[in-house]
């Protein structure tokens, strides 16, 4: 997690909050010399870069935690769908005897079908975030990309194929936010702190109530776009 995304604070908090459950100095230590070498060694391929790169944005107004809040609560309830999504489609490949090859041969076949309709689900996301900051999509799609992203997730890694549930959790999370954050706009007016805000507060949502990790959340999203306004 912290070569993957430059953010070695997050990596470290990852491992302890989300597969120990715990804060203890004896595993915390040799947790955080892993994920600050593994940053160094990764930064010196690729140099010192934000995984994301969001256009400015800023808290606007304090009648923005409105709609912030509404965002938690929408992140929770997509975060529960989408771990439910994940568990049944694992349970959907499993009850169905076929030979191996075939799995996650049919796996990327619905894949591909869903992929026709709605192209940006494929990838691991990063584009779809950037898209999602900078307004590119249009609010209906943003809308229809939170479930069919989850869905491609749980088809991919239920039949058996390669990916994770991290970088799918951040761009889920940034289109229900970029989602919320058009819906939001007119309203506040002036008041409206930009769409790339939302977007980071929903990533961050999602990684909180997918993983059950708030703490390392909060710190990702100020790490993975080298801002902390």
């Amino acid at each position: 997690i912290a070569a993957t995304f430059n953010a070695p604070i997050a990596g470290a908090l990852f491992s302890v909050e989300v597969i120990l459950g715990e804060f203890g100095a004896a595993q915390f230590s040799p947790i955080v010399v892993s994920s600050v070498v593994a940053t160094v060694v990764a930064r010196a391929w690729r140099g010192d870069v934000p995984a994301f790169s969001p256009p400015p944005c800023t808290f606007a107004s304090a009648w923005e935690l409105l709609p912030y809040a509404l965002l938690g609560l929408l992140c929770g309830l997509v975060s529960f769908a989408y771990v439910r999504i994940n568990a049944a489609a694992g349970r959907f490949f499993d009850e169905r005897p076929m030979p191996p090859w075939l799995r996650p041969a049919l796996g990327g076949l619905l894949v591909g079908l869903l992929a026709l309709a709605v192209p940006q689900i494929l990838g691991d996301g990063h584009g779809l975030s950037n898209d999602a900051f900078a307004g590119r999509i249009p609010a209906l799609l943003l809308l229809a990309l939170v479930f069919a992203k989850m869905l491609a997730t749980g088809v991919t890694l239920g039949s058996g194929g390669s990916g994770g549930v991290f970088s799918p959790a951040l761009a889920v999370g940034a289109c229900l936010g970029a989602w919320l954050g058009a819906l939001v706009e007119p309203a506040l007016g002036a008041r409206f702190g930009g769409l790339a805000a939302y977007s980071l507060v929903g990533m961050g949502g999602l990684v909180a109530g997918s993983m059950l990790a708030p703490i390392t959340a909060i710190l990702m999203v100020f790490e993975i776009t080298s801002n902390y306004a």
